[in-house]
C-alpha cells in the first residue's frame, strides 16, 4: 500500500530523454509499472518452473504470484 501511494505521489517525478531528435518523458509511475510487469512476466516463468519442471505445488508462492498481479493491476489503474 506504501509503495502505491508512493508511486501516485511520484507521477509529478518526470524526466526527459531525447533520442534522435524525439523527445521521451519517463515518469516515475511509468518505471514502477515496467518493473511491476518485468515481475510478473518472472512469475510466470517460476509457476511454470513450479508445475512443469518441478512438478511441485506451492500455495505460498501462488499466493505471491497473484499479489504480484493485483499490484501490478493497481499501478495501471492508478496511472
Amino acid at each position: 500500500v506504501l509503495l502505491l501511494l508512493w508511486a501516485l505521489a511520484g507521477q509529478s517525478m518526470r524526466m526527459t530523454v531525447q533520442i534522435n531528435m524525439t523527445a521521451y518523458v519517463i515518469t516515475f509511475t511509468g518505471l514502477l509499472i515496467a518493473a511491476a510487469a518485468v515481475t510478473v512476466a518472472l512469475g510466470f516463468y517460476l509457476v511454470y518452473a513450479l508445475r512443469r519442471i518441478l512438478h511441485t505445488d506451492c500455495p505460498f508462492c501462488y499466493a505471491a504470484h497473484v499479489i504480484n498481479i493485483v499490484l501490478l493491476a493497481l499501478l495501471v489503474l492508478a496511472r
